[in-house]
């Protein structure tokens, strides 16, 4: 019964690793549309909730409008929202094909490969919609098959990969070789 609802959040849980297991539980049920706080105190967490299918701003937590913050995280609050903008035509697309086939747009990894369980425990990746990979929180990465390119530096991938964040970044973003994500 949870499709029949627009959005589902977590809850005032926050916006770190703890909430990775209950966005894993709604998209398994085929649940798209699913959040978390967007947690503004640390790049992992805001590189994670501007990731999701949808990003809603810990707006009860006044304190931490980015207009309040240090001049390094509103400009990482402005960097990851043009990178989000930048993508809405793909999860737009995403979107729609989660109408279509139940797929959603958040899929965690033993629903994309589950021929396999190498990523039967994996709590540190998820698949953004067909061809993004989002690695969060562990960097210790240990990417599915064929060659990932780095969205921030461009630098190719595979394998199992100690993943190295640039400069004003709080965590992974893939894109599968050979896709057209623009």
């Amino acid at each position: 019964g949870m499709q029949q609802y627009a959005a589902t959040w977590t809850g005032d849980t926050g916006g770190d690793a703890s909430t990775m297991i209950g966005i894993f539980n709604y998209c398994m049920a085929c649940h798209t549309n699913v959040s978390c706080d967007l947690e503004v105190t640390s790049p992992d967490k805001l590189h994670y909730g501007f990731l999701l299918p949808y990003a809603q701003f810990l707006c009860w937590a006044q304190w931490q409008y980015p207009w309040f913050l240090d001049k390094n995280k509103e400009d990482m609050i402005r960097s990851y929202s043009k990178l989000r903008s930048s993508l809405f035509p793909y999860i737009y697309t995403m979107a729609h094909k989660a109408s279509k086939t139940g797929l959603p747009i958040l899929r965690p990894l033993p629903l994309v490969y589950e021929d396999t369980d190498r990523f039967d425990d994996v709590r540190n990746m998820y698949m953004f919609g067909d061809n993004l990979l989002v690695g969060v929180f562990d960097m210790h990465l240990d990417l599915p098959d064929g060659v990932w390119i780095d969205y921030f530096t461009g630098k190719e991938y595979s394998g199992v990969v100690d993943y190295e964040i640039p400069e004003g970044r709080g965590g992974a973003l893939f894109v599968r070789k050979g896709s057209v994500i623009f």
